[in-house]
């Protein structure tokens, strides 16, 4: 009897372990990001049209900074919607002549009022996550 009662606290313990040592499991490093609209073009007030947005994505880490998918959302009405994506290429700094962390969308807008921002979506890799990024809405009267 002693014999099957120090078998089950043993059990008891070791299960007890290996459950703390899942518990214990180290997070993943967060690294903040950013993201930019530079320029916007073709808006036409009081019509719809063509329209595209460009600008920088980049992260403080360097890794996080290449093949970020970015959003341009527009804010009509109250309704958020999704007017267009884009991959960076390149992190910051990387490519000579400054073309890097560059996304452009070519869409079309709405007839105004409007606002339009960006969006660079969380990155989950291996060791780290890169945080998601937003711009201040750009409001088109």
């Amino acid at each position: 009897m002693l014999r099957v009662t120090f078998t089950l606290g043993l059990a008891s313990l070791l299960v007890a372990g290996f459950a703390g040592q899942a518990s214990a499991k180290k997070k993943k490093p967060r690294y903040p990001s950013q993201i930019e609209i530079e320029v916007t073009s073709g808006y036409h007030p009081g019509t719809t049209g063509p329209y595209f947005a460009e600008g920088d994505a980049g992260a403080a880490r360097p890794s996080c900074g290449n093949h970020r998918t970015v959003q341009l959302h527009v804010i009509k009405d109250g309704v958020d919607s999704i007017l267009g994506t884009d991959v960076t290429e390149y992190p910051i700094g990387m490519v000579p002549g400054g073309a890097e962390g560059n996304w452009h969308i070519d869409t079309t807008h709405p007839v105004g009022p409007f606002q339009i921002y960006a969006v660079v979506l969380r990155k989950v890799r291996p060791h780290s996550i890169c945080k998601r990024a937003a711009t201040p809405p750009l409001l088109y009267p």
